[in-house]
């Protein structure tokens, strides 16, 4: 995590793996096994450094609780009397697997595919937070926050669409 930014935006699990914050916030459009692995992930790291002196918590988000998520991590800042830092984490889908690209098994091989429902979500997590306060973030994140902005009255109808071509 850059220490030069209070709010970055990571995918996947190599982007949590290359995160430690005080704040991590999992991004998904919709509810996935993958989406349940990162924040399990994510909640077994935040234990683990508890443990060593440093709390932290995770939040899920989707286009609904999005403000809720950014509330809380604002929350967690003025609990923390200090500038709390914040890890968004879009969870991203998977490739099919090259063996399995013509068979009905639908085999993923693991390779994350960024899918654009889960970037409105960090987007909207970004924005939520700004109305927070909280907008020191990476360039990823102003990206992220541009595409909700410009996307926000058709972003249910593109995770939709997203959602319903995908297998």
């Amino acid at each position: 995590m850059s220490a030069a930014f209070q709010v970055v935006l990571e995918w996947g699990v190599r982007g949590l793996e290359a995160t430690a914050a005080h704040v991590t916030i999992v991004a998904a459009a919709v509810p996935s096994i993958r989406a349940d692995a990162i924040v399990a992930l994510a909640g077994e790291r935040a234990a683990a450094r508890s443990g060593e002196g440093t709390a932290g918590i995770v939040l899920r988000a989707d286009l609904g609780t999005a403000v809720d998520a950014a509330r809380a991590a604002y929350e967690a800042q003025l609990a923390l009397a200090e500038r709390a830092s914040i890890a968004i984490i879009a969870v991203g889908g998977e490739w099919p697997s090259e063996e399995s690209s013509g068979s009905a098994s639908g085999g993923r091989d693991g390779v994350l595919r960024p899918m654009a429902g889960d970037e409105l979500v960090a987007g909207a997590v970004v924005d939520a937070l700004c109305e927070f306060g909280i907008d020191f973030h990476t360039p990823a994140c102003a990206i992220a926050a541009a595409a909700y902005a410009t996307l926000r009255g058709a972003a249910t109808s593109i995770v939709r669409a997203e959602a319903a071509s995908r297998p």
